[in-house]
């Protein structure tokens, strides 16, 4: 099993500093040095693992929840960034008019819209990636 020295955390606890290590002994060597605490490896991204009391994690990655909406710019130039746009005009002809119209005309883009709900059903994406898209969206610059 894998171990980590979290050496500091935010003050949501969200870890910021740590480093890994093969053993419980080497991670606790450089906590004795370096401040904080020696942990076994949980799943998950170690910048997601949230502190809880100081000196244990959560048995599962802080996942923040989506941005519910995120403005039609942030949604364009996410799909252009993720080398999706080719993708999407492909898929276009293919919607509904509904969610065609939504894509044209809305000013700001729904995490549950018609148009991200036939797009997944469309292009094969997981609810998990929709989640990320929306997340990577949400911190363009609008």
């Amino acid at each position: 099993m894998a171990w980590v020295s979290i050496v500091s955390w935010d003050q949501d606890g969200r870890v910021t500093r740590y480093a890994p290590f093969d053993t419980q002994a080497e991670a606790e060597a450089h906590t004795a040095t370096h401040g904080g605490f020696a942990h076994a490896i949980v799943s998950g991204p170690v910048d997601d693992w949230l502190v809880q009391n100081g000196n244990t994690l959560t048995s599962s990655p802080l996942v923040k929840p989506p941005p519910a909406y995120v403005s039609r710019y942030q949604f364009k130039k996410a799909v252009l960034d993720a080398g999706q746009l080719d993708n999407l005009k492909t898929a276009y002809p293919n919607l509904t008019e509904a969610a065609k119209l939504y894509w044209d005309e809305a000013d700001r883009i729904a995490r549950d819209s018609v148009l991200i709900a036939e797009l997944k059903a469309e292009l094969g994406i997981s609810d998990a990636a929709v989640d990320n898209f929306f997340r990577n969206a949400s911190r363009i610059e609008p």
